[in-house]
């Protein structure tokens, strides 16, 4: 029991933290980078109690739907208290309702989920200039996901309870093995994101102040498909404690998020991350 506490003190310390940082680093990145490393841990260390902390550099948009690219340090937090908990960076899931049937091949999870979502600051990159701040948030839900091997089917629910973006957001996801050879691991997933209308309106829709205050014409969102993504991760073990893990992402905006003009005029529906990190588990 010491340890559950000890992890979700750890939880919370890292999401005060890190949004003082959210100028350089926005959610999505995060998210994209902690999900490579998830991958790798359940297939490398299934139902077990462990501890890998990692730090690297990552090529990431300034915003989501930027066409403007920056090199920055990020740090990566993951701890695992047996099947039961899962605690990455700015993300807790607790696993209440799983159950394993023996084989341990084939595995189904659900429970709470809850989510720091860092929120948009306008300093962020001048293409922002006059559209104001996203409010950073709390994400609350639930999760469900069937593994079947290496492969895994997951979806996702949350609602900002915290009047950041104030959304809901459903994200469906699959995980499947690319290569697993001596030290080297290969994992890659697809997924896609849809989002309700207030979600999308926070982060894509332009209202008559802001067109003023940006010079951006006034655009109204709705709810819908956001994007699709697929991500590639490379795992290679140094020592039965160190290994180097690489990511990178491609995701392509959809939908109202697209055409939005913060993106297609001053921005890209066309994003990518990439990342090299050090990890150090126990």
């Amino acid at each position: 029991m010491r340890s559950v506490t000890v992890l979700i003190a750890a939880f919370f310390c890292f999401s005060l933290v890190q949004p003082q940082a959210r100028a350089d680093v926005y959610s999505e990145t995060i998210d994209t980078v902690i999900e490579s490393v998830n991958n790798v841990t359940d297939i490398l260390f299934p139902g077990v109690t462990n501890i890998r902390l990692g730090l690297g550099p990552v090529v990431s948009p300034d915003y989501e739907g930027s066409d403007e690219y920056r090199v920055r340090p990020l740090p990566l937090v993951s701890f695992r208290y047996r099947d039961l908990l899962e605690v990455n960076n700015n993300n807790l899931r607790v696993n209440l309702f799983g159950f394993d049937s023996g084989d341990k091949t084939r595995r189904f999870k659900a429970g709470p989920q809850i989510r720091v979502d860092l929120g948009r600051d306008e300093n962020d990159n001048p293409a922002l200039a006059g559209l104001g701040e996203v409010d950073i948030g709390v994400e609350l839900g639930l999760f469900g996901s069937y593994q079947l091997g290496p492969a895994r089917t997951r979806i996702r629910i949350l609602h900002d309870i915290a009047g950041g973006h104030s959304g809901t957001k459903i994200i469906g996801d699959v995980r499947f093995l690319v290569l697993k050879k001596n030290k080297l691991v290969v994992t890659g997933s697809l997924s896609s994101t849809w989002a309700d209308s207030t979600y999308m309106d926070s982060y894509f829709a332009v209202n008559p102040p802001q067109s003023l205050a940006s010079g951006l014409p006034v655009f109204n969102t709705g709810a819908g498909i956001k994007d699709v993504r697929a991500v590639m991760t490379a795992n290679y073990e140094l020592s039965p404690r160190w290994a180097v893990l690489a990511q990178a992402g491609y995701k392509r905006l959809l939908g109202d998020a697209a055409d939005s003009p913060i993106v297609s005029m001053r921005g890209s529906a066309n994003q990518a991350t990439a990342g090299v990190f050090l990890i150090l588990g126990f």
